[in-house]
């Protein structure tokens, strides 16, 4: 609990925990998605590379 209001204040003024947990838990998970997607990116286009030079190359021994 985040309290907002001081001893002396007639109301008290306060903000569960939750309320800055769940987005901090949004914006990791994006971050870990587009984190993925970018690595996945990367290593499809490190995989087509390779498989289109290993075409060549055997295309060459032919």
């Amino acid at each position: 609990m985040v309290d907002l209001s001081g001893a002396n204040d007639p109301f008290q003024h306060g903000f569960s925990n939750s309320v800055f947990i769940l987005p901090a838990i949004v914006v990791v998970a994006l971050a870990a998605f587009f984190g993925y997607k970018l690595y996945k990116s990367l290593t499809e286009k490190e995989r087509k590379r390779e498989e289109k030079l290993k075409a060549k190359q055997s295309k060459k021994k032919k």
